[in-house]
């Protein structure tokens, strides 16, 4: 499986609903499948990404995707 990054804004203007999409934090940037993403976008306004790729799993769990939050003491 591979997905795709790119600007929320692209995605929007392309025409796709993207109300339930994974989104980044700032909601600069939106995540989906790249076939999907490719029966409107144009290849090289992506970056794309195969679901195991190290950089990719980098990425989308990063301080950019995922809200941090404090770790609790278990004691």
């Amino acid at each position: 499986m591979r997905f795709c990054i790119a600007p929320l804004s692209y995605f929007n203007s392309l025409g796709f609903d993207t109300t339930h999409w994974r989104k980044s934090l700032d909601e600069s940037l939106a995540i989906c499948h790249v076939e999907f993403a490719l029966t409107l976008a144009d290849e090289s306004m992506l970056d794309i990404y195969a679901h195991d790729d190290p950089e990719f799993l980098d990425i989308i769990n990063g301080k950019d995707w995922v809200e941090q939050t404090e770790e609790e003491d278990v004691e």
